[in-house]
């Protein structure tokens, strides 16, 4: 963990969660995408990224979510964005990254996109 950043992992049967709180920018972006490919080497499954704790996103943190989304697509798996924070949202709308990957409102929205609810 960070110092002032966070980055959580749970994986449960079907989807890899990931919860960040704080920065993320170059100093923790890379920190990020591979804690998040190492814990898909086993197991791919679908990953919901919650944002709503994040107070700022540079072009590190954009390219890493890319990142991301193309190692997921060649297993044919999803990337969703869920509970954006302000900041965030605007970031992901200025870049059209929601044109790229499904952004939801909720975790609960986005677990039920993975499970086809």
């Amino acid at each position: 963990m960070m110092s002032t950043d966070q980055i959580l992992v749970e994986q449960t049967d079907d989807v890899l969660i990931v919860s960040l709180a704080g920065r993320l920018d170059i100093t923790n972006s890379e920190e990020f995408e591979n804690s998040v490919l190492e814990a898909l080497k086993n197991k791919k499954t679908p990953v919901i990224v919650r944002l709503q704790e994040v107070s700022y996103m540079s072009s590190s943190g954009v390219r890493a979510l890319l990142s991301i989304y193309h190692a997921l697509r060649k297993h044919g798996k999803e990337l969703i964005i869920a509970e954006l924070s302000p900041a965030v949202k605007k970031i992901i709308s200025v870049t059209e990254l929601d044109r790229v990957f499904p952004v939801l409102g909720s975790l609960e929205n986005a677990l039920q996109k993975v499970r086809g609810e």
